[in-house]
């Protein structure tokens, strides 16, 4: 018997050492389960900071080169436009795609090569498919009637713009008036003294109905067609006149031929930065917390608001917009710029002008007063801290305003 006792107290102690094992497995397998069901709710938290993220490099895609307005339905339809969903042009940039293509300022552009605009992508999606160097071909219509045109895109590198001065500027010489009794669609006006307008003809109350064979609809159509012509060209008007159309046409003059002692002393006045101001008013933000991750790429998508949508705000927002658009804003651009986004455009017009831009809930997020007012404005809105999401946008520059509809989407 005591030969065997030395094997007992070993089997003993293999068989406490394997219990021993498994109570720690348990206890391991329970603490496992325990921390899986607390970081459960972490798959909705917001994301942290990731360098890895942050400096992902984005491929370099086609650039097309132009400035371009999304149009209110209502407005496409009254052009003669079956797709709701393309770009109407309102510049094209100097030596791009674009200008070797032959496009012009208002071309309404709705495809390239198989890819039509709508709903769910607009020209911005579709030439994002694209690389530099790669052919296609645009679908547009020019003054009412479809054309192709072959491009081979272009990188944002090789394109250049240059402001041209006063004394390059073409200048019609019209001011808004009042339309009077059941006018057409077009823009009724006033002629100012030595213009282009009165050398030709014009008279106070006619009403611009085409300017080079376009439709004028609105003073950002007449802004467009003047902007895409040079000093001493020939422009030609067609107005209606005692319920009679009629044509007049001659070589358009620049602003310093029209109103010499006034374009000799004027400076181009560029809007001054907020600073400590739009810190304090912008950068306060929503009531929850924001994780800054890196500059997510957003689509930025501008149209005019249109009357409809205009009253629809106002009876469920509580948002005043004039949804007239007759401010003749010229080059409207929304872009990100690192986590926030710039806005320019430049008011050919002089005025007491003022920029408001609501979001979706209806609440007053931008406000800036620039008083009397004429030329090129920049300036941050940091539309990123309040989401994507709908925006609506508000310029007025004494009694005329243009009101815009501006949608961000992720990419």
């Amino acid at each position: 018997m005591d030969g065997r006792q030395p094997a007992i107290r070993k089997n003993y102690k293999m068989k406490y050492f394997a219990i021993f094992l498994a109570a720690m497995l348990l206890v391991n397998l329970a603490t496992a389960q325990n921390t899986t069901q607390k970081r459960a709710p972490l798959e909705n938290a917001p994301e942290v900071y990731s360098a890895e993220k942050r400096y992902q490099p984005f491929r370099e895609t086609a650039f097309l080169g132009i400035y371009s307005e999304q149009l209110s339905e209502e407005k496409a339809r009254k052009l003669g436009f079956d797709n709701l969903y393309g770009s109407y042009v309102t510049r094209v940039v100097e030596n791009s795609a674009a200008e070797r293509a032959g496009v012009r300022p208002l071309d309404y552009i709705y495809g390239v090569d198989e890819y039509r605009t709508g709903k769910e992508q607009n020209l911005t999606h579709i030439i994002r498919k694209y690389k530099p160097g790669q052919p296609a071909v645009l679908h547009l219509y020019r003054r009412g009637e479809k054309q192709a045109l072959k491009v081979t895109f272009g990188a944002r590198t090789e394109s250049k713009s240059r402001e041209r001065d006063k004394c390059e500027d073409p200048f019609l010489g019209i001011s808004a008036a009042g339309k009077r009794g059941e006018a057409p669609d077009g823009v009724t006006v006033n002629i100012i003294d030595n213009s282009t307008a009165e050398a030709i003809g014009m008279q106070d109350g006619d009403h611009i109905i085409a300017i080079n064979g376009y439709r004028m609809l609105d003073w950002q159509d007449i802004s467009t067609a003047i902007n895409a012509m040079k000093v001493g060209e020939k422009i030609t008007v067609e107005v209606a006149r005692n319920g009679k159309e009629q044509k007049m046409r001659g070589p358009i003059k620049s602003y310093c031929e029209t109103k010499p002692e006034k374009a000799l002393n004027m400076d181009i006045q560029v809007a001054p930065q907020p600073g400590e101001w739009f810190d304090r008013y912008f950068k306060k933000g929503e009531k929850k917390e924001i994780v800054i991750v890196g500059p997510e790429q957003v689509e930025v998508d501008v149209r005019s608001l249109g009357a409809d949508e205009a009253i629809k705000l106002e009876r469920e927002k509580k948002i005043t917009l004039k949804a007239v658009n007759n401010l003749a804003l010229e080059g409207l651009t929304i872009e990100q710029d690192g986590d926030g986004f710039e806005m320019e455009f430049t008011l050919p017009g002089r005025g007491e002008t003022s920029i408001r831009i609501y979001n979706e809930a209806g609440r007053l997020i931008y406000l800036y007063d620039l008083g009397n007012f004429s030329g090129e404005f920049r300036d941050e809105v940091n539309l990123s801290q309040n989401d994507t999401g709908n925006f609506y946008l508000e310029i007025r520059q004494g009694d005329k305003s243009a009101a815009k509809k501006i949608t961000l989407s992720s990419k």
